[in-house]
């Protein structure tokens, strides 16, 4: 049996993602997987949504990795001709309580280096505020 330097745990996407960076430099990897097939449980339920980071803490490992992986991502799917589309995300408060909260999601994105293209946060007559993305 060959002498593995290191053991992969789940073969998702993030677990052939770490076994693809890894394998650049490493030769000797085992990745396990209990499926039959790679991908099989949560990966199968992706939402094929690059996420923008926006409803993470400024700050936080959660925030800093997602932004960071959505910049490599795009790159990664446009240096192999992978099509993926940036589109709009709307973000529109019901009521004033949801409108406050809606001012900290709008702020965060702007601390992560979210890619912004308008942002009407103001609240209108029905006291609704609504923030566009890019």
């Amino acid at each position: 049996m060959p002498d593995f330097k290191i053991i992969i745990i789940g073969g998702g996407v993030v677990g052939l993602a770490i076994a693809q960076r890894l394998s650049k430099k490493h030769h000797h990897i085992l990745l396990l997987e209990k499926h039959e097939r790679c991908g099989m449980e949560t990966s199968s339920r992706n939402s094929e949504v690059i996420h923008a980071g926006i409803y993470y803490r400024h700050g936080s490992l959660k925030a800093a990795f997602c932004v960071q992986g959505r910049e490599e991502l795009c790159v990664l799917c446009s240096q192999n001709n992978i099509p993926y589309r940036k589109i709009t995300k709307i973000i529109s408060a019901a009521n004033e309580t949801v409108s406050t909260n809606l001012w900290s999601i709008i702020i965060a994105p702007l601390l992560h280096k979210a890619q912004w293209y308008k942002c009407d946060a103001k609240l209108s007559a029905s006291k609704r505020g609504k923030a566009i993305t890019k």
